[in-house]
């Protein structure tokens, strides 16, 4: 079985490890970075710019692929006209509990995609054809082993408690908590909660860290649940992890802990050595088993049993709005980046999601390249199409805001108070993206808000959520001193 790839597999183990027989990869010119290395691509392929037929016909003599695998298609472009892709599509899907907005139209695009356990209910519940769990994670064995001196002798492990990650509290809320509950520990301890540049500096740190601290954010196996044994320090995860003993046992292999005894652990294996160093050591050589072409030998009975006819058809808007909204927040830019979104406008100019839609990637990410007041007039025109569509108006209060417009900002607020006085509202009034995005708190917790609704097959959560951004506006606004008005931003156009 042949597989191409966006992702260079080999950053995660070399390619003979992997269950295909060949493997190619395709992606642009500067290659991937991980941490401090580059890793080529083997076609050199812009996917922003590029089509599905473009990629297959880029392709050496004799290599005709089986599968083409997308890891992590919220990070990297999809190429155009995928939809129409005569070879079965996977898509390895992770951080949906930022990014889920962004895959509500990427159904038509994949005959099966891989996530999580605790993501099964999310993403199964929209209409893709297939939706399997997966652990997409391992270590990487040129950056996460046992570092040593010149002599041979491990390095000190002069660290008692580690967390190197995500730090944002606006994404890790409940994890920022947690890192406070260290952080008073180091009196006692040394601690070290930062980030380190990913590659060797990241794997020293962890080599030198006696314990390491690791809370998920879904419930999931994360990179670090790998990482930290690769590198012979002892794993501390929640409890109520989902995933974790599929792969290690608790007090043999790794150390489970709850809100009430995370401390009492910690002192007790930081003051009993031998012990700590005996599970480190068993959860090392237990790691071993779970690199990433590990997780990935049941892979090809999966892409057999796939049956291309059953891949939901969508209309030419939707595809259009699904691969506009998934590429938002990957490398491409420009043109190129709004292209499909300008087409979606185009094809449905009555609709205020694709408004929105186009509208939010010009300013989150083309300010500097189109005109701010276009970006306004299609906005406006979504709140004249859709009486009822809230996203639209909460980006014209976001402008508002910038703009010091106090009263078009109350204005704003008024209208979105009387919409939701009318609830239950439509999906369809709540459906697009709110700006800030570039995982702010909003999009966090627009994101969560979805993911919530889509568990639960109701959407009482998104409404909640602009109930509760309503509230938040209204408060600052009674707090906030009075500022003095700017001139109003020109109407919307005539439809």
């Amino acid at each position: 079985m042949r597989a191409l790839s966006n992702f260079p597999l080999e950053i995660f183990g070399d390619r003979s490890e992997y269950p295909f027989d060949e493997i190619l990869s395709f992606g642009p010119a500067n290659g991937r970075r991980a941490g401090d290395r580059v890793f080529p691509y083997d076609i050199v392929f812009d996917a922003s710019r590029q089509d599905i037929y473009e990629l297959l016909a880029s392709l050496p003599d004799g290599f005709v692929p089986d599968v083409l695998l997308f890891v992590w298609p919220d990070q990297d472009p999809i190429p155009s006209k995928l939809e129409q892709c005569p070879i079965p599509t996977l898509a390895f899907v992770s951080d949906y509990n930022l990014a889920l907005p962004l895959y509500l139209r990427s159904w038509p695009f994949f005959d099966l995609v891989l996530c999580d356990r605790p993501g099964l209910q999310v993403l199964g519940s929209l209409p893709f054809a297939r939706v399997e769990p997966i652990c997409q994670f391992s270590f990487r064995p040129d950056v996460h082993h046992i570092y040593r001196e010149p002599s041979g002798k491990p390095i000190d492990r002069d660290i008692d408690i580690c967390f190197v990650g995500n730090l944002n509290p606006q994404i890790q809320r409940e994890r920022s908590l947690y890192l406070e509950r260290l952080q008073a520990l180091s009196g006692q301890h040394k601690v070290f909660i930062g980030s380190t540049p990913q590659g060797e500096a990241y794997g020293r740190m962890l080599s030198r860290s006696r314990i390491t601290f690791n809370r998920s954010i879904r419930g999931e196996i994360n990179l670090r649940c790998f990482e930290a044994p690769a590198c012979g320090s002892l794993l501390f995860i929640e409890r109520e992890n989902q995933e974790i003993r599929d792969y290690f046992e608790d007090g043999r292999e790794v150390v489970l802990y709850s809100p009430e005894d995370l401390e009492l652990k910690l002192k007790y294996f930081l003051s009993h050595e031998e012990e700590r160093a005996a599970i480190a050591a068993r959860g090392h050589k237990r790691v071993q088993q779970y690199r990433l072409a590990s997780h990935l030998h049941g892979l090809p009975d999966l892409i057999r049993q796939l049956d291309r006819a059953q891949r939901p058809i969508a209309d030419a808007l939707t595809t259009e709005l699904g691969r506009g909204e998934l590429q938002l927040l990957t490398w491409a830019s420009g043109g190129p980046l709004l292209s499909p979104l300008v087409k979606a406008v185009q094809r449905a100019p009555h609709s205020a999601l694709a408004r929105n839609q186009l509208a939010v990637a010009m300013l989150a990410r083309c300010a500097d390249q189109v005109s701010p007041q276009d970006a306004y007039e299609h906005l406006a025109a979504a709140t004249h199409l859709d009486p009822s569509y809230l996203p639209a108006r909460w980006n014209l209060c976001l402008l508002a805001e910038q703009t010091g417009q106090v009263e078009l900002r109350k204005a704003i607020l008024s209208d979105i108070e009387q919409i939701l006085s009318k609830s239950p509202l439509k999906p369809s009034s709540l459906d697009g993206f709110v700006l800030p995005l570039n995982y702010s708190s909003k999009q966090r917790e627009q994101a969560g808000a979805w993911c919530a609704a889509q568990r639960e097959g109701f959407i009482t959560p998104v409404e909640a959520l602009h109930r509760h951004w309503l509230n938040q506006e209204m408060s600052q606004l009674a707090a906030a001193e009075p500022v003095s008005e700017q001139a109003p931003l020109s109407p919307a156009p005539a439809l």
